[in-house]
């Protein structure tokens, strides 16, 4: 029996760690879990409580896999400072696996768990024939399966208790440096202003924007999505913040785009109670002339105003896939990983106003399905999942996460996460079917 020391680092906010644990020791695994504030204890009372210095953390990590004899490694977010020390001074010395939890790269009802990196650290191909090639299919009922509701207000909830529990028992990790404000006082006011106050009157008073810019500009706007403000991902572009990327965006319209196209702004839900660029926008809507021109959107329909839009602009928004999956052409500034030559247009901001290449809807179609089968769980980290199971996802067919001595332990599971060692490679070749 190969691979069943585990270990859990930190999580998303929320029980889903203590839920996946469960699912790992039903697999036979034995699994280990650290703490590293009153937060993560709150959530997983029979971790390991890391409680040294941030200084201490690679020594005292470096031991704890040597004694548990550790051989993979789950956690969410490969940019947090403590993982990425762990990342790159003990896991990759010791050749240890590490699989990372994100958010889905496919909305709104799928978690990414992906072997070494996520988004501008993912290894996925960027070659777009090895998706042209790949043999992936899934049946109607996985394709199918239905949305997972509550995941926003449960995500604002957990975060809230989070913070709750990391302040109360700040005494006891006092060395502990989190990468964000978790003020709970700060954060629960700010959410419960953004989620009662804010998103309802955004909802109303922004209608009679929307249907001015489908009235005059249906199909000949150009989509900005924002995203939140202190995102990880935004290091992996040459922006330093939103800002920078709103600026140049707005100066290369300005410019280059017919005068008879609009440009639309909308701001990312999770940073509503944070950030506002309504006076940043008017002011460079006044300088370079485009008055009526710019729309700042909040809480209008996705969907809608994709399905409406001429072509999309992100650094590396998960919205470029949905505006791909809605045939809409996308222009990557960041580093995604669906910015592929042949999905994604490879041209300069300054020529992407006035020349846009249709989607290949096949070649989505096939990335899509690779995603389905690699590295794309159907479930939530805030809400329990559909699937019997005591994290309710389902997990992709084609991932070497907990491989149990090269054998499945059940036919009815012997493509599933739990039992496969395929190679990307040999994998892309395999005709596949999830069995739940």
């Amino acid at each position: 029996m190969i691979d069943k020391n585990i270990l859990l680092l930190q999580g998303p906010m929320g029980p889903f760690f203590q839920r996946f644990a469960r699912e790992l020791e039903q697999k036979n695994m034995k699994v280990v879990k650290v703490n590293f504030n009153a937060g993560d204890w709150f959530f997983f009372r029979k971790g390991k409580n890391y409680k040294g210095s941030y200084d201490g953390w690679v020594d005292y990590l470096d031991n704890l896999v040597e004694q548990e004899k550790i051989n993979k490694v789950f956690l969410f977010g490969d940019e947090r400072p403590y993982h990425k020390e762990a990342i790159t001074k003990v896991f990759s010395p010791r050749n240890v696996d590490v699989y990372v939890f994100e958010e889905g790269y496919l909305r709104p009802s799928f978690i990414t768990v992906e072997k070494s990196g996520v988004n501008g650290n993912s290894q996925m191909p960027k070659d777009a024939s090895y998706y042209r090639n790949n043999l992936f299919a899934l049946s109607n009922a996985e394709l199918d399966r239905p949305a997972i509701k509550w995941q926003f207000f449960m995500s604002m909830l957990f975060s809230v208790v989070y913070g709750l529990a990391k302040f109360i028992g700040g005494v006891s990790y006092k060395h502990y440096q989190h990468h964000r404000c978790l003020n709970p006082l700060k954060q629960g006011g700010l959410w419960l202003w953004g989620w009662l106050f804010k998103k309802p009157y955004y909802h109303f008073s922004e209608k009679k924007h929307h249907k001015k810019l489908l009235k005059n500009y249906n199909k000949n706007y150009f989509f900005v999505p924002l995203q939140v403000h202190n995102d990880f991902q935004i290091s992996h572009s040459k922006y330093k913040d939103v800002k920078e990327f709103i600026e140049e965006t707005v100066v290369s319209f300005a410019s280059y785009a017919s005068k008879t196209s609009a440009l639309v702004f909308k701001h990312h839900p999770m940073d509503r109670p944070y950030r506002n660029y309504k006076k940043f926008l008017q002011k460079l809507e006044r300088q370079y002339h485009l008055e009526g021109r710019i729309f700042y959107l909040h809480d209008q329909h996705l969907p809608t105003l994709l399905c409406s839009a001429r072509a999309t602009i992100v650094i590396n928004s998960t919205v470029g896939l949905s505006s791909l999956y809605h045939s809409v052409p996308v222009l990557v500034r960041g580093m995604a990983v669906y910015d592929v030559a042949g999905l994604t247009s490879q041209s300069s901001l300054d020529a992407f106003w006035q020349a846009q290449e249709e989607v290949d809807v096949e070649l989505y179609k096939k990335y899509r399905l690779y995603l389905l089968n690699i590295n794309q769980g159907h479930g939530s980290f805030y809400q329990k999942g559909r699937r019997n199971s005591p994290t309710g996802v389902y997990w992709p067919p084609y991932m070497d996460i907990c491989r149990v001595g090269g054998k499945s332990e059940t036919e009815s599971e012997s493509n599933t996460l739990f039992s496969q060692n395929l190679t990307e490679s040999s994998a892309a070749q395999i005709v596949g079917s999830s069995p739940d």
